[in-house]
């Protein structure tokens, strides 16, 4: 074994050391997410139908798309229904994989220019970033779709990155498409991966002329429309590739579409934006108004998910949610309105009388007042709120699940029990680090002609996903996990010296 060689497997034993001490040692089953995803994977296991009803008659649903409940039944089959240890070993092993995953698309981006050695020293440098990356290690903690996401979402780069590289054959383009298929399947934005991936192919495996018409590389005989590198078999290629590409990614989501359009009558390739089920109340009209000023994640749970589950009152919102004095005192009499006991004929077994909670007329009237107040200020809707939550969903500690997990301000609300003060500013730090690491590796693909096609890469898999999230209601750092690879990968082409060391 090479001294090399054996950095790697070093590497890569931390990684794995690292997330199993993370699974065994900080076991976290809050996220009411992961409860919805283990009963789901819990009624395939007991009663063979993909339902989240905790009861008989246990109707089927699309609410939630099913990667990520059948690959928690798969592991309950195996290891115990409910054994959610197994679920998170095998997620620290994944999420190790992933590491190896985003040294490989390092070195597969590195530029041809750079030798073996230095090529290699990049991948190392990845790996050891990946390694020690706090942000994504955690989940492996959490029933959450998180690792597996990153995991398949390195794996769609990688084989998109060497078909793209060498002319991967079609079969290279299929495999990718399964693996985005699986990815969107985990999670439905994440098929923003394929339309990243598919430009990719259109601008990295275009026709290419030089300036008289022949390959640089092969040239060609006059007036020949089939040779290798003409510009009429690359665009066959193209067309063949891409619906190679296709065909993988349609594959695997056609059973999904295919079971809803027979079940429901419905065509639902992914799962509803809502997710509830026809004929059910989705508080649309709500969700129209917190996009008119929601900027934090602070405010999702005791705002969003506390809907017709816990009282609101008015005093949680901030003051810049509103315009005016009376815009506050509507949106008061709206939370009142909720807030009223409903009929006495509704007590549960203990007397409790449930609110009257988010009724259509509640609703309709909360999407009067974010109409509104977009017309009023379009610029701030649909500029300054999103550019603030996105530099929010970037710039956040991302702690969650860690025991000090939490929010950097206000600097008097941090817990110093949980010693807060100092490590919310070190993982805020740390996210720095890793941002200005990714920008100097996308430094060094742009001063190398040829790798500028994966800096295009990473920015398509990055920014429209940004640009997402930043539009949400529910703008939740967590949906910004399969990032850190991206930047990880990046980053490790940026540290390795031309030096040999």
């Amino acid at each position: 074994m090479t001294r090399r060689s054996g950095i790697g497997l070093a590497l890569v034993c931390l990684a794995l050391a690292i997330r199993l001490t993370f699974a065994l040692a900080m076991p976290n089953d809050e996220p009411d997410d992961g409860r919805m995803y283990a009963l789901l994977a819990h009624n395939i296991i007991a009663n063979g139908v993909y339902s989240n009803d905790e009861e008989a008659p246990f109707n089927p649903t699309y609410v939630r798309v099913p990667g990520y409940p059948l690959f928690l039944a798969a592991i309950y089959r195996v290891f115990g229904d409910g054994n959610n240890t197994a679920v998170r070993v095998i997620q620290a092993l994944l999420d190790t994989g992933t590491c190896v995953l985003v040294a490989l698309v390092t070195l597969t981006w590195s530029p041809r220019a750079w030798d073996a050695d230095r090529r290699q020293r990049a991948a190392l440098a990845a790996l050891a970033l990946a390694a020690v990356c706090p942000f994504v290690a955690i989940y492996v903690t959490t029933v959450l779709t998180e690792t597996l996401a990153c995991t398949l979402g390195m794996g769609v780069l990688l084989c998109a990155s060497i078909a793209l590289r060498d002319g991967g054959p079609r079969r290279l383009w299929a495999l990718t498409g399964v693996l985005g298929g699986l990815m969107t399947m985990v999670r439905p934005e994440s098929g923003l991966y394929m339309a990243a991936v598919g430009v990719g192919l259109v601008f990295g495996d275009c026709p290419r002329r030089s300036d008289n018409g022949d390959s640089p590389r092969s040239p060609q005989r006059p007036g020949s429309g089939n040779s290798p590198r003409s510009p009429r078999w690359q665009w066959r290629k193209l067309v063949w590739s891409g619906m190679a590409l296709s065909a993988g990614f349609l594959l695997v989501l056609a059973p999904w579409t295919i079971r809803n359009a027979m079940l429901f009558r419905t065509f639902q390739p992914l799962n509803p934006r809502t997710l509830s089920m026809p004929g059910e109340f989705a508080a649309e009209g709500y969700a129209v108004w917190l996009r008119s000023w929601i900027d934090h994640p602070r405010y999702v749970g005791p705002l969003l998910f506390a809907v017709d589950r816990d009282p609101i009152n008015v005093a949680q919102v901030p003051d810049r949610a509103f315009d005016s004095p009376a815009e506050r005192e509507e949106v008061a009499s709206l939370f009142r309105r909720y807030n009223t006991p409903g009929s006495p004929a509704d007590a549960d077994e203990e007397g409790h009388v449930p609110l009257v909670g988010m009724t259509p007329e509640i609703d309709a009237a909360f999407a009067d007042i974010g109409r509104a107040r977009a017309a009023r200020h379009p610029f701030r809707h649909y500029v300054v709120l999103p550019a603030k939550r996105a530099i929010m969903l970037w710039f956040d500690p991302h702690a969650d699940y860690y025991p000090f997990g939490g929010y950097l301000f206000p600097w008097a609300s941090l817990d110093p029990d949980r010693h807060q003060q100092f490590w919310l500013p070190l993982f805020v730090a740390l996210t720095l680090v890793w941002t200005f690491i990714g920008w100097l590796g996308a430094l060094a693909l742009w001063r190398a002609p040829d790798s500028r096609q994966w800096l295009l890469l990473a920015a398509l898999v990055i920014i429209p996903r940004l640009i997402l999230l930043a539009s949400m209601e529910n703008p939740e750092p967590r949906y910004t996990m399969e990032f850190f690879p991206v930047i990880t990968a990046l980053g490790g082409c940026a540290l390795p010296m031309r030096r040999r060391v």
